[in-house]
C-alpha cells in the first residue's frame, strides 16, 4: 500500500445501504432532512400478463381505475397493459406506504395521473386524503417502471418531523 492512503474494509451491504440512502435523498430532493421525515415506504410488482387478463373485465377496470386513468392508459396503444399494470402497482405501493391495505377506502381513492412533464403524480380522495392529512403527509413521491414482463412501483410518503410513539 502506498504511503498516505488509508484502506477500509467495507461490507457490500453497508455500501449498498449508503448508496440507497443517498439515492433516496437525491430522488426526493431532500438534501438536509431537517424538518422532513419519511412517514411510509411501499413497493409492489406485478406480471403484466396478469393485468392483461384482468383488463378483459369491465367491472374490474371500473372498480380500480378512475376515468382519467383509464383515458390515459387506453391511449397508450400497444403499451396499454403495461400502463394499467404500472398504475395498479403504484396504487398498491401507496397503500403499503400508508400501511392500511384496503381495510377502508377504495383503489379509486388513489389516482395516478401524469404531471405536466409526464411523471406520475398521486391524487388522493376520500379515506386516503383524510388519512394523509391526519398523518401530516406533505408530499407523495412515486416511481413507476415496466419492462416486457413486469411493472414495479416504489412510493415514499414525506411529512413533517414529529415525535414517534417512543417520544423521540
Amino acid at each position: 500500500m502506498k504511503a498516505g492512503f488509508i484502506c477500509f474494509r467495507i461490507k457490500p451491504a453497508f455500501l449498498v445501504g449508503c448508496l440507497m440512502r443517498r439515492a433516496v435523498w437525491r430522488w426526493t430532493g431532500i438534501a438536509n432532512w431537517g424538518d422532513a421525515m419519511v412517514l411510509g415506504l411501499g413497493t409492489d410488482i406485478v406480471e403484466i400478463g396478469r393485468m392483461e387478463k384482468a383488463m378483459g373485465k369491465e367491472a374490474f377496470l371500473a372498480r380500480v381505475f378512475t376515468q382519467e386513468e383509464r383515458s390515459y392508459c387506453d391511449g397508450r396503444g400497444a403499451g396499454r397493459a403495461a400502463s394499467y399494470a404500472a398504475r395498479w402497482v403504484g396504487k398498491e405501493a401507496v397503500l403499503k406506504a400508508f400501511g392500511t391495505g384496503l381495510r377502508r377506502g377504495t383503489l379509486l381513492d388513489v389516482e395516478i395521473v401524469p404531471d405536466a412533464l409526464g411523471a406520475p403524480e398521486v391524487h388522493l380522495s376520500g379515506f386516503f386524503a383524510a388519512l394523509a392529512e391526519e398523518r401530516g403527509v406533505r408530499h407523495i413521491h412515486l416511481s413507476l417502471s415496466h419492462a416486457r414482463e413486469y411493472a414495479v412501483a416504489q412510493c415514499i410518503l414525506e411529512g413533517e418531523k414529529h415525535e414517534d410513539r417512543f417520544g423521540r
